[in-house]
């Protein structure tokens, strides 16, 4: 599910899927692996690639901080490196 209504964080050993987007842990850190088109996450031009260092304010150092995160707010801001750009990104608001 996505969207911001019920539920929209899924967290998983390997991936979390919320606002119609997918993360997974990778060697440069939490990244965006795909954004479903018309989803929350879309809405608000979070990327394929883009990488989450903070969820509302709140350091990213694994899957479970972001799944906790994601599931806490539900208008987040997520701070993301996208090439050399850092960038704020509010999913859903």
């Amino acid at each position: 599910e996505g969207g911001g209504t019920g539920r929209p964080t899924d967290l998983g050993s390997t991936a979390v899927q919320a606002f119609g987007a997918s993360f997974a842990a990778t060697p440069s850190g939490i990244q965006v692996q795909a954004v479903e088109g018309g989803s929350a996450a879309a809405v608000a031009d979070l990327r394929a690639g883009d990488i989450v260092t903070h969820v509302g304010g709140r350091r990213v150092d694994d899957l479970a901080t972001l799944g906790a995160g994601l599931g806490d707010r539900e208008n987040p801001v997520l701070t993301v490196i996208r090439g050399d750009a850092e960038l704020r990104v509010r999913i859903g608001g």
